[in-house]
């Protein structure tokens, strides 16, 4: 039995350390690690709207749209609708956002690489084909 659980009992201590872990090397940035995510999403083109940003990071809407005002009022993003469908808002950095993120990449490498210190190459394609498989049992598998 305790090997069903074994997901519940470590995967959201693991989230937690790396936002943790995320958040503390980004607050001198004036960033949450989260924060810093969806500006990255964002740039990278991979999301673009607040539906798309909560599926993608893993947050209800309501959360999501409380992140993006607060990034608003920093002026780091935008929020524009779209000129193909007046339905939808575009997310878009701004030239703030775009710097800061330039700043932000590599904080948050180092700290990505200090939580996965000792990891093996092995070990890491073992636990991607795992999630994997748990992502597409649960119908969950984004296109990556």
């Amino acid at each position: 039995m305790e090997s069903v659980f074994v997901g519940r009992l470590l995967f959201g201590r693991v989230i937690s350390a790396l936002l943790d872990a995320n958040d503390k090397a980004a607050a001198p940035l004036g960033l949450t690690g989260r924060q810093g995510m969806v500006l990255a999403n964002v740039a990278r083109g991979e999301a673009t709207t607040a539906i798309e940003l909560a599926a993608y990071n893993g947050l209800d809407i309501s959360s999501m749209s409380r992140m993006l005002d607060r990034l608003e009022r920093k002026k780091l993003l935008q929020r524009t609708r779209s000129h193909l469908d007046r339905r939808k808002v575009v997310v878009r950095l701004t030239p703030k956002g775009h710097a800061l993120l330039r700043k932000a990449i590599p904080v948050a490498a180092h700290a990505t690489t200090n939580a996965w210190k000792g990891v093996t190459e092995r070990e890491k394609k073992t636990l991607r084909t795992i999630v994997h498989k748990i992502l597409r049992n649960t119908g969950h598998l984004q296109k990556s």
